[in-house]
């Protein structure tokens, strides 16, 4: 494999690379915001659902919501969402990350939103997707806030924002129900398995879609090669400016596309990503997790997912390449229990928009006064 090749978007049936960038930085693509496509875009329609999320985790777990739910709503995400979900006709707004890019979000996300009229908004966050949220609810849509699967006690910026406008808030964790008195707890948006650790031939290192990357990651792989069993290493390095000596590399691939990745590998090593772990243990793969530092990140996160997940013996954790090898090598000493709590996410969200669509919507109206006779 040639390690220089990075794959890029799908469009329609074609794949086409992409190598450009937009003048703010982020991956070129061939996916404008819905306010600049044709009016016969599939985006182009009065949606009676809409389900949004930025990036990563939190579009990842709505992908899986709505296929979950076989719905054709509609998806509203930053440009990530034509790289990973190249075939599902997604909207895209503006990533936050300065002033001008505050302005452009807020006006196209109130355009969006007055073109699709959603009669119902589901969403996993983040910040990226608040306008969306926003000026849907205000037009009269239901509201529907589902926290992520990252979020063990501590609840979301997006959530604590958003709250007061909520029809109805859903939460993954018991721990983080207790912190957020008006929510319901719901089972995860995933079925995780427990992993089947067997012969370490292929690994999977995964560093994500986040614009920063994960250099330390990739740097660490390098610094603790060969690992136990001399596997075959192939790295999924996104964004990242570092780029491994020791194994085979790419960039991005479309979702299903690297979902085979997962399936193909014996191991998958990742940074602590709600999307990357849970798909892996969806599919009953062993997952070792590099945690990001703050210094890492441009939104608080303490890895509580990652150290979870590791209390219940579904992952290992590793900072450095001493302690990388270590968990590989004692991989099969995973044993967790499935005790997740609380109603099926699918059902409730379902009910949800049964609601919206028999016309819960609020409407203003003039009402003369009755005249005495």
């Amino acid at each position: 494999m040639n390690p220089d090749i990075e794959l890029g978007l799908v469009a329609e049936a074609e794949r086409t690379p992409f190598t450009n960038e937009n003048e703010d930085g982020r991956p070129g693509s061939r996916m404008n915001s819905v306010v600049n496509q044709r009016p016969d875009s599939k985006t182009d329609r009065r949606a009676q659902v809409a389900f949004a999320g930025s990036h990563g985790g939190h579009l990842g777990q709505a992908m899986r919501l709505r296929a979950q739910l076989k719905s054709d709503g509609a998806v509203i995400a930053t440009d990530e969402g034509g790289i990973s979900y190249p075939r599902d006709g997604i909207a895209t707004v503006p990533v936050l990350h300065g002033p001008v890019s505050w302005i452009r979000n807020s006006i196209e996300s109130a355009l969006l939103a007055f073109r699709l009229k959603p009669k119902i908004v589901i969403s996993f966050g983040c910040r990226d997707v608040a306008f969306f949220c926003l000026f849907s609810k205000l037009i009269g849509g239901r509201l529907v806030l589902v926290e992520s699967f990252a979020r063990v006690r501590t609840p979301s910026r997006f959530l604590r924002t958003l709250a007061p406008l909520a029809d109805r808030i859903f939460v993954q964790w018991p721990e983080l129900r207790a912190g957020v008195p008006a929510s319901t707890l719901v089972q995860p948006v995933y079925s995780l398995r427990r992993p089947v650790a067997g012969r370490v031939r292929k690994v999977l290192v995964v560093v994500g879609t986040f614009r920063g990357g994960m250099d330390r990651l990739l740097q660490l792989i390098d610094g603790a090669s060969p690992l136990p069993g001399s596997p075959l290493v192939t790295c999924q390095i996104g964004h990242s400016k570092y780029v491994p000596h020791t194994a085979q590399w790419y960039r991005w691939k479309p979702d299903q596309e690297f979902q085979d990745d997962i399936s193909e590998a014996d191991l998958i090593i990742t940074h602590d990503g709600s999307n990357t772990i849970a798909s892996a243990l969806e599919a009953a793969k062993p997952v070792v997790v590099v945690p990001r530092t703050p210094f890492e990140l441009d939104y608080d996160s303490n890895a509580e997912l990652a150290n979870e997940l590791s209390k219940r013996a579904w992952v290992k954790l590793a900072t450095n390449a001493e302690g990388l090898r270590a968990a590989v090598a004692r991989i099969t000493d995973l044993a967790p229990e499935w005790d997740f709590q609380g109603l099926p996410m699918a059902a409730c969200v379902a009910d949800e928009i049964a609601r919206a669509k028999r016309g819960h919507r609020k409407r203003w109206r003039v009402t003369a006064p009755r005249s005495e006779s």
